[in-house]
């Protein structure tokens, strides 16, 4: 059985055995793409008879690129900035640098319009972040052109450039995203690039059978990025998006025990949920993730049957991002606080505060744009945002938003009479 994360006496995280696992599999994973790395730079250089000078230069440049990918992986882990679930699954995109590290000792021998890197950039991307995908893609290429017969910097910048286009497209990637028009325009632009720096600087004119290769290239391309898309979505993206389904559904198991354990505090946190969805929403933040840390960050009823937050929130396999603000806001990290951790902790005063003047019968009428102003002041005043990453236009954003929840209260109010 799989050991869970338990806290010791000290109340410091001890690391379990499936978590020495992970990083056994992290480290061994780099170091294979490390030596691999070195070994086709070193066994290619040698069959194609370079000279020690150039096999020196290029396992060295190429042992460094790859170190600087793995420090990224790395550093993406440490700061939770690797998107989706891939700080738990380095296999998959360390496995795929080295399947393209095979296939980019293959294309040094191919014709250079040939060369399928798009797909490469894309999705070393998609399973770690942009920088750390340009990282290893940007290496993947850099060894097929010290592996091929000319070191050419136009067709470096052909698929560098393309290449970069593409991460751009799918940065964003969720499961409402059409694939169509960010594919479309990624093979356009790699196209466009091998025309203007292939072809017609090579040719200096275009003809049938100049376009034959770019045009199987782009195909190739096309056909690898549909199906690892779908594959992507289904095994990646979709399963995120079912999980704050059902952490957040307020018929699960954990909600269902605060609202059987404290009804008031069930209710709070389904009003700081609602306010916290409606402002993330206004800014483009990660609404699923702040909505859970509305849920659960203030989670006493659990703490008292359950013992740990940690423990409750890795048995229930919440998401590394939702971790992170609940962590923020319980101040069990020093970090700056994250967007959606700021706006959690904005809403929960604000709805604190309702309550109270609820609980007091009051009506608010004209009062509480007065209200509302003060206590966001108050907050202000206090230096939260000294260590936020949220500026000042979207905390404006907040403001206005919450000023327009007027009638909001009156729910509250009959949440609290009954």
């Amino acid at each position: 059985m799989k050991e869970k994360t338990e806290l010791d006496k000290t109340g410091a995280i001890s690391i379990s055995p499936s978590d020495r696992h992970k990083k056994a599999v992290l480290i061994f994973m780099i170091f294979l793409s490390v030596i691999l790395t070195a070994g086709a730079l070193l066994g290619m250089g040698l069959f194609l008879k370079l000279d020690q000078y150039q096999l020196l230069r290029n396992t060295v440049i190429g042992v460094m690129s790859i170190l600087l990918t793995a420090f990224l992986w790395l550093q993406g882990g440490i700061t939770n900035h690797l998107s989706f679930d891939n700080a738990e699954h380095p296999v998959r995109f360390f496995l795929l640098y080295d399947i393209g590290l095979v296939l980019a000792t293959i294309f040094s021998r191919l014709p250079e319009t040939v060369w399928v890197f798009l797909f490469f950039f894309i999705f070393l991307s998609l399973l770690s972040n942009p920088f750390t995908g340009l990282s290893a893609a940007g290496t993947l290429l850099i060894c097929t052109m010290f592996l091929s017969s000319t070191l050419s910097f136009p067709v470096f910048l052909t698929y560098f450039v393309s290449g970069m286009i593409g991460i751009v497209l799918f940065q964003y990637i969720d499961e409402h995203l059409k694939f169509g028009i960010p594919v479309f325009l990624s093979l356009l632009m790699q196209l466009i690039c091998i025309f203007a720096n292939q072809v017609l600087f090579q040719s200096k004119s275009l003809t049938l059978e100049s376009c034959i290769l770019p045009l199987v290239n782009i195909l190739i391309n096309c056909l690898l990025l549909f199906l690892f898309l779908q594959t992507f979505t289904y095994k990646v993206v979709l399963p995120k998006k079912n999980i704050y389904q059902i952490i957040n559904d307020p018929e699960y198991q954990l909600m269902t025990h605060i609202r059987e354990s404290s009804r008031k505090d069930f209710f709070h946190s389904v009003h700081t949920a609602y306010l916290t969805e409606r402002i993330c929403s206004e800014l483009s933040l990660d609404v699923p993730a702040a909505k859970t840390a509305a849920y659960y960050y203030k989670t006493e009823p659990l703490l008292k049957e359950f013992g740990s937050l940690t423990v409750i929130m890795k048995a229930h396999h919440f998401p590394d991002y939702a971790v992170r603000i609940i962590q923020q806001l319980r101040k069990v990290n020093n970090d700056p606080l994250e967007k959606e951790s700021t706006v959690v902790m904005f809403c929960d005063n604000m709805i604190t505060t309702l309550e109270y003047l609820a609980d007091q019968n009051k009506e608010l009428g004209s009062q509480y744009e007065t209200i509302v102003n003060t206590v966001l002041d108050k907050r202000i005043e206090k230096g939260v945002l000294n260590h936020s990453k949220i500026s000042i236009m979207e905390m404006n954003s907040l403001r206005k938003k919450i000023l327009e929840e007027k009638l909001y209260y009156d729910f509250i109010r009959i949440d609290r009479s009954r």
